[in-house]
């Protein structure tokens, strides 16, 4: 409860600082969802080592990437 209540009182100081996150996550589940749609559900461990194995890249890369690797492994 104290580590809620610490994250409101963060985001409510700093609306800006949690932004970033927020994105991060929206654009990673539909990477995420992509994989599913076009895949299947028993795919989501492979796709989260391809994240793992790309490193930290802007997204847009990985997006690109990811389609190049959805048709790999259809």
């Amino acid at each position: 409860e104290e580590l809620a209540v610490d994250l409101y009182d963060s985001s409510i100081s700093d609306p800006g600082a949690i932004l970033p996150y927020a994105v991060g996550t929206a654009l990673m589940t539909d990477m995420k969802d992509k994989v599913v749609e076009e895949l299947g559900e028993d795919k989501i461990k492979d796709f989260n080592k391809f994240i793992i194995d790309c490193g930290i890249l802007p997204f847009p890369i990985y997006e690109d990437l990811l389609g190049d690797w959805i048709s790999e492994n259809k």
